[in-house]
Protein backbone atom coordinates (compact mmCIF):
# COMPACT_ATOMS: atom_id res chain seq x y z
CA UNK A 1 0.00 0.00 0.00
CA UNK A 2 2.74 2.46 0.94
CA UNK A 3 4.79 1.35 -2.08
CA UNK A 4 1.84 2.03 -4.39
CA UNK A 5 1.48 5.51 -2.95
CA UNK A 6 5.18 6.37 -3.21
CA UNK A 7 5.44 5.12 -6.80
CA UNK A 8 2.42 7.11 -7.94
CA UNK A 9 3.43 10.24 -5.99
CA UNK A 10 7.04 10.32 -7.23
CA UNK A 11 6.55 13.07 -9.82
CA UNK A 12 4.78 15.53 -7.51
CA UNK A 13 5.64 18.24 -5.02
CA UNK A 14 2.56 17.36 -2.99
CA UNK A 15 0.49 14.20 -3.12
CA UNK A 16 -2.40 12.93 -1.08
CA UNK A 17 -3.65 9.35 -1.02
CA UNK A 18 -7.40 8.94 -1.40
CA UNK A 19 -9.88 6.12 -1.84
CA UNK A 20 -12.94 6.34 -4.07
CA UNK A 21 -16.18 5.45 -2.30
CA UNK A 22 -17.06 2.51 -4.57
CA UNK A 23 -13.64 0.96 -3.84
CA UNK A 24 -14.23 1.06 -0.08
CA UNK A 25 -17.91 0.14 -0.01
CA UNK A 26 -17.46 -2.80 -2.39
CA UNK A 27 -15.44 -4.56 0.31
CA UNK A 28 -16.58 -2.81 3.51
CA UNK A 29 -20.14 -1.56 3.03
CA UNK A 30 -20.53 -0.89 6.76
CA UNK A 31 -17.63 1.58 6.84
CA UNK A 32 -18.49 5.21 7.54
CA UNK A 33 -16.24 7.97 6.21
CA UNK A 34 -16.24 11.66 5.38
CA UNK A 35 -16.64 11.93 1.59
CA UNK A 36 -15.74 14.71 -0.84
CA UNK A 37 -17.88 14.73 -3.98
CA UNK A 38 -16.28 15.70 -7.26
CA UNK A 39 -17.12 14.96 -10.86
CA UNK A 40 -16.58 11.26 -11.32
CA UNK A 41 -16.79 10.12 -7.73
CA UNK A 42 -16.82 10.53 -3.99
CA UNK A 43 -13.43 10.45 -2.26
CA UNK A 44 -12.05 9.97 1.25
CA UNK A 45 -8.55 10.69 2.53
CA UNK A 46 -6.14 7.87 3.30
CA UNK A 47 -3.76 9.74 5.65
CA UNK A 48 -0.72 9.38 3.40
CA UNK A 49 0.98 12.50 2.11
CA UNK A 50 4.08 13.33 0.12
CA UNK A 51 5.68 16.72 0.61
CA UNK A 52 8.83 17.43 -1.38
CA UNK A 53 11.26 20.20 -0.62
CA UNK A 54 11.12 23.57 1.04
CA UNK A 55 8.71 24.91 -1.58
CA UNK A 56 5.85 23.18 0.25
CA UNK A 57 6.37 25.21 3.46
CA UNK A 58 3.85 27.95 2.53
CA UNK A 59 1.27 25.24 1.82
CA UNK A 60 1.97 23.61 5.20
CA UNK A 61 1.52 26.96 6.93
CA UNK A 62 -1.77 27.48 5.07
CA UNK A 63 -2.96 23.96 5.95
CA UNK A 64 -2.14 24.59 9.61
CA UNK A 65 -4.64 27.45 9.58
CA UNK A 66 -7.49 25.55 7.89
CA UNK A 67 -6.93 21.97 9.13
CA UNK A 68 -9.51 22.29 11.91
CA UNK A 69 -12.19 22.24 9.18
CA UNK A 70 -10.87 19.07 7.48
CA UNK A 71 -14.21 17.28 8.00
CA UNK A 72 -16.04 20.12 6.19
CA UNK A 73 -15.08 19.53 2.59
CA UNK A 74 -16.58 22.66 1.07
CA UNK A 75 -15.02 24.89 3.71
CA UNK A 76 -11.59 23.46 2.90
CA UNK A 77 -12.18 23.89 -0.84
CA UNK A 78 -13.37 27.48 -0.28
CA UNK A 79 -10.11 28.30 1.52
CA UNK A 80 -8.28 27.72 -1.77
CA UNK A 81 -10.32 30.44 -3.47
CA UNK A 82 -13.73 31.21 -4.95
CA UNK A 83 -13.08 29.66 -8.37
CA UNK A 84 -12.13 26.34 -6.85
CA UNK A 85 -15.26 26.48 -4.67
CA UNK A 86 -17.54 27.24 -7.62
CA UNK A 87 -15.92 24.46 -9.61
CA UNK A 88 -16.42 22.02 -6.74
CA UNK A 89 -20.04 23.06 -6.16
CA UNK A 90 -20.88 22.67 -9.85
CA UNK A 91 -18.79 19.46 -10.16
CA UNK A 92 -16.82 21.03 -12.99
CA UNK A 93 -13.72 18.96 -12.38
CA UNK A 94 -12.51 15.67 -10.94
CA UNK A 95 -10.73 15.51 -7.62
CA UNK A 96 -7.45 15.10 -9.48
CA UNK A 97 -8.11 18.33 -11.39
CA UNK A 98 -9.23 20.14 -8.22
CA UNK A 99 -6.13 19.16 -6.24
CA UNK A 100 -3.90 20.12 -9.17
CA UNK A 101 -5.56 23.55 -9.29
CA UNK A 102 -5.18 23.99 -5.53
CA UNK A 103 -1.48 23.18 -5.84
CA UNK A 104 -1.04 25.79 -8.56
CA UNK A 105 -2.09 28.44 -6.06
CA UNK A 106 1.23 27.69 -4.32
CA UNK A 107 3.25 27.03 -7.48
CA UNK A 108 3.31 23.29 -6.73
CA UNK A 109 2.58 20.16 -8.69
CA UNK A 110 -0.10 18.56 -6.52
CA UNK A 111 -1.90 15.32 -7.20
CA UNK A 112 -4.26 12.75 -5.77
CA UNK A 113 -3.05 9.17 -5.67
CA UNK A 114 -6.13 6.93 -5.97
CA UNK A 115 -5.46 3.93 -3.77
CA UNK A 116 -6.49 0.51 -5.02
CA UNK A 117 -6.75 -1.00 -1.53
CA UNK A 118 -9.81 0.18 0.37
CA UNK A 119 -8.14 -0.41 3.74
CA UNK A 120 -5.99 2.67 3.04
CA UNK A 121 -8.76 4.99 4.23
CA UNK A 122 -9.98 3.08 7.28
CA UNK A 123 -9.18 5.07 10.42
CA UNK A 124 -8.68 3.68 13.90
CA UNK A 125 -10.26 6.45 15.91
CA UNK A 126 -13.67 4.98 16.82
CA UNK A 127 -14.60 1.67 18.44
CA UNK A 128 -16.45 0.58 15.29
CA UNK A 129 -13.30 1.23 13.25
CA UNK A 130 -11.21 -0.85 15.65
CA UNK A 131 -13.71 -3.71 15.36
CA UNK A 132 -13.50 -3.56 11.57
CA UNK A 133 -9.69 -3.52 11.63
CA UNK A 134 -9.62 -6.49 14.01
CA UNK A 135 -11.97 -8.40 11.69
CA UNK A 136 -9.73 -7.58 8.70
CA UNK A 137 -6.64 -8.82 10.54
CA UNK A 138 -8.44 -11.97 11.71
CA UNK A 139 -9.54 -12.76 8.14
CA UNK A 140 -6.00 -12.19 6.85
CA UNK A 141 -4.57 -14.40 9.58
CA UNK A 142 -7.04 -17.12 8.64
CA UNK A 143 -6.15 -16.79 4.96
CA UNK A 144 -2.43 -16.92 5.78
CA UNK A 145 -2.63 -20.12 7.79
CA UNK A 146 -5.47 -21.66 5.80
CA UNK A 147 -7.41 -22.69 8.88
CA UNK A 148 -10.70 -21.53 10.33
CA UNK A 149 -10.58 -19.27 13.37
Amino acid sequence: MVGEFLREAADSDVAVAMVERDTLLARYPESRRTWLKFRGGWWSGANMFRLRGRRVLPLLDFWGRIERDRKKGLKIVAAFGPWLLVGALLRLFTIQQGVARAGLRFGLKAKVVPMSEPEACIDADKPVDIELIEAIFAARRQDAIGQPL
